[in-house]
């Protein structure tokens, strides 16, 4: 106990090791690098006021009971979870180091029972100096680029993508150049490499790479274009804080490539893990944020118990009806103000020991319990199967989320082939395999000049039931003239219908 009045200081690498309770009514000073570890056998409370319940680094590493906050704890630097349950109540663990690993050690046996408030940071954003090739360093050469021959240079002759400039490798006769930047102080993660370019083609070789970022040389080659197109080089790993971007040409003379605009774009997700659930029930979520989210903070609790309200229900995916909401609890992510309307967020649920349902299985979400559930324009990551782990990609609003569970749609029709043939006749055989059908009606064929406005052209009436590959054909007499395309729409005897792949033909010419 810190007395009112009494002050404390714990400096740099100390640690205070807390066997009872810990209250501080007084003035507890702890530097950066200080913890304070919550050891006991039995419960712990801790208390204070708002002002003096701030730590730098809090550790918990107990064999049996709870630390039980009788107040919000705000952790400015670094929570340990080795061992041992902090029960928070109505209360917070205020985590305010938007660091994505200030938690540490969490597992099924040192979790958070309760509520769990995490610093959001933002998505790095990184410049790239000169990227426009608008500005001259010394001499000739471009403004923070670095060049192996003068046969990398700034110019205007053609229209650049945008600005005044662009970065031009030319010769009159045979050359090899390379430029290049290394950009520095990046935040390890995904990447995506960027750039306009145009190229005459027909170069001994030319690309844009990116190296030195902790793994080996990427690149993509710059292929014939003489009007602006965009490269990238996506998933470059950088591991080591920095990346070296370039441009690489060996040719002939009188060929060259252009470039312009170029991006190095964060493309990754920043990673916040929620080591939450309850009494025995360790509920892990992970947000990873992948545009700005323009929070503070984001707050996550689980909750056990029945959920109510199945509005919005069954959701549809693929081939996936999911009519069924979990009754095992439900996690819910509050952000402190409303998030940005492009704002963007990966969830993945851990479940440790979730009873959820029959396959298969997936997560959507609902802003209360008066809102039907919906993906959010989300997309699942890996598939549907009964498992422990299960993600979905792209929310952009929050609060709570439910596991739901359904049963898979059967395709009346499997296909095993479709083709087409121009006779010589020229006329148009259609003719297409499938393995097997179920309650399957008819089969319409469906044909189009352009691939996007299709004409029914006839109908052919199907086995029904069939476990045996069966061979279909139809004629058409009067193909269009030039690329004809063509598919099957399905027809099952409730009504429903769905199509098959598109065929191309051409008079003299066929492909599938």
């Amino acid at each position: 106990t810190i007395q009112s009045g009494a002050k404390v200081t714990l400096n740099s690498g100390s640690e205070l090791q807390v066997c009872g309770d810990l209250l501080n009514s007084g003035t507890l000073t702890t530097n950066s690098t200080a913890t304070i570890t919550m050891m006991g056998t039995t419960n712990q409370t801790i208390s204070g006021s708002s002002s003096s319940s701030q730590y730098a680094n809090l550790k918990v590493n107990k064999n049996s009971g709870y630390v039980i906050p009788a107040n919000t704890i705000y952790v400015s630097n670094t929570l340990d979870l080795t061992k041992g349950l902090i029960k928070t109540g109505t209360y917070e663990i205020n985590l305010t180091n938007s660091d994505t690993d200030a938690i540490t050690n969490f597992s099924s046996a040192s979790y958070i029972w309760g509520n769990l408030r995490r610093s959001i940071g933002t998505v790095p954003t990184v410049t790239v100096p000169n990227a426009g090739f608008e500005n001259y360093g010394s001499g000739s050469s471009p403004a923070n680029w670095t060049r192996t021959s003068n046969r990398s240079y700034l110019d205007n002759v053609n229209t650049p993508h945008s600005g005044s400039r662009y970065l031009a490798q030319y010769n009159g006769s045979s050359y090899t150049t390379e430029i290049y930047q290394t950009l520095s102080g990046l935040t390890n993660g995904i990447y995506t490499l960027k750039a306009w370019v145009i190229s005459t083609g027909g170069q001994t070789s030319t690309y844009m790479y990116a190296s030195n970022y902790g793994g080996s040389l990427i690149k993509t080659d710059i292929t014939f274009s003489l009007t602006w197109k965009q490269i990238t080089i996506p998933n470059i790993v950088v591991t080591n804080g920095q990346c070296r971007i370039g441009f690489y040409s060996s040719s002939s003379g009188g060929k060259y490539i252009l470039a312009d605009d170029v991006e190095f774009v964060y493309t990754g997700s920043i990673d916040y893990d929620y080591p939450i659930g309850d009494a025995g029930r360790y509920q892990r979520l992970t947000m990873g944020v992948t545009s700005d989210l323009n929070v503070s903070n984001v707050l996550g609790f689980f909750t056990w118990g029945t959920l109510s309200g199945t509005s919005g229900l069954p959701l549809v995916e693929g081939l996936n009806v999911f009519p069924y909401l979990a009754q095992d609890g439900y996690w819910t992510l509050e952000p402190n103000t409303t998030p940005a309307a492009s704002a963007r967020y990966n969830i993945t649920l851990y479940l440790a020991n979730y009873p959820g349902g029959s396959g298969p299985l997936t997560f959507a979400k609902r802003t209360n319990a008066s809102s039907p559930w919906t993906f959010n324009n989300s997309s699942v990551v890996g598939d549907y199967s009964i498992k422990q782990q299960y993600g979905r990609s792209g929310f952009s609003t929050f609060s709570q989320i439910g596991i739901i569970s359904g049963t898979p749609v059967s395709l009346p029709v499997t296909y095993l082939s479709l083709n087409g043939y121009a006779t010589e006749e020229k006329q148009v055989e259609l003719k297409w395999i499938t393995s097997s059908e179920e309650n399957s009606s008819m089969f319409n064929v469906e044909r189009s000049s352009d691939g996007k406005t299709y004409t029914q052209l006839g109908s052919v009436v199907a086995a029904g039931n069939s476990s045996t590959p069966l061979t279909y054909s139809f004629l058409d007499s009067s193909p269009l003239s030039g690329v004809n395309y063509y598919r099957l729409n399905q027809i099952d005897r409730d009504g429903n219908g769905s199509y098959s792949k598109v065929v191309t033909v051409k008079i003299g010419q066929s492909s599938g």
